[in-house]
């Protein structure tokens, strides 16, 4: 075979992988804007990463029991942190959760798997000022007591409460005794269930209504008595 045979067959060769490459990429491409024009399916795919997401945040942070909150990606963190505090440590790519109706917002690092940030949604009054939510409505008080031998037992606990805005610890304190088994939560918020319910399952505790005896009385909304526990 002379060289202009070998040149020839070399170009044939290299045409046929490039429109093998071409042809390949040609499908990719094409599979991705069919999904992207059905808007079920489109829908569908937005749906299943979101809820992959809270997936994870949920391990990670109690999160409000609300259906469909916003989701979106954070882009030009600068700019946004330049206006608010509240993105001061986040990333380009970090996911942002909002949810309306408990009116919060969070942070996520996916890559990190962490929380970056915690904080309330603001809205408008008629006037344009910011109107912050309410104790009353969006914060559940906490008195943490420390029924345990141990001296430093409400510690984790306080940290891992701080981490959702939901639940606002203002006081810690020694319970009436220290035989105190498990963590024991004190609902005395007339009407907080979902709220209960969360801090239940943050805790992983069992819930009573009342005092337990020799304990003195709270100005909280919630008393939460760290006993002993099985380790």
């Amino acid at each position: 075979m002379n060289t202009s045979n070998v040149l020839l067959v070399a170009l044939l060769i290299l045409a046929l992988a490039a429109f093998a490459w071409s042809f390949f990429n040609y499908q990719s491409v094409k599979k991705e804007v069919e999904v992207l024009k059905d808007p079920s399916l489109a829908q569908r795919l937005n749906e299943e990463q979101t809820q992959e997401l809270l997936t994870k945040v949920g391990k990670v942070l109690v999160l409000p029991q609300e259906k469909n909150p916003v989701v979106a990606i954070i882009n030009d963190v600068e700019l946004l942190a330049s206006n608010q505090d509240f993105y001061k440590d986040a990333h380009d790519g970090d996911k942002l959760i909002i949810y309306q109706n408990a009116r919060k917002a969070i942070i996520f690092d996916e890559d990190a798997n962490k929380v970056v940030n915690v904080g309330p949604v603001f809205y408008n009054n008629a006037d344009g000022t910011a109107q912050p939510p309410t104790t009353q409505t969006d914060r559940i008080t906490i008195d943490l007591r420390n029924g345990s031998a141990e001296p430093n037992a409400t510690v984790p606990v306080r940290d891992s409460l701080t981490t959702n805005y939901t639940f606002n610890v203002t006081r810690l304190s020694k319970a009436a005794n220290s035989n105190y088994s498990g963590i024991t939560i004190v609902d005395l918020s007339e009407g907080k269930a979902s709220y209960i319910e969360q801090l239940q399952k943050a805790l992983g505790a069992t819930v009573v209504q009342a005092l337990p005896e020799g304990e003195v009385s709270a100005s909280t909304e919630v008393v939460v008595i760290v006993g002993t526990t099985n380790k």
